[in-house]
């Protein structure tokens, strides 16, 4: 179970739903948002640079 926010980068990372390419969790995720069973937040880049970052959030949909 998802307690909270979490980037595509560690569906793909820990093989969450066997999901281990980026670009099969990307397109999983964006399917979950299109259903809206997940909520995209568009994080900017970090104080120390970095790139911006996409975090999903669970929305109530889903755990009922």
């Amino acid at each position: 179970e998802i307690t909270g926010p979490f980037a595509v980068r560690d569906v793909y990372r820990n093989h969450w739903a066997n999901l281990a390419r980026p670009e099969d969790a990307q397109t999983a995720a964006d399917s979950l948002v299109e259903l809206g069973y997940l909520r995209r937040e568009d994080r900017p880049a970090g104080i120390l640079g970095g790139r911006p970052t996409a975090i999903y959030h669970v929305s109530p949909k889903a755990v009922r």
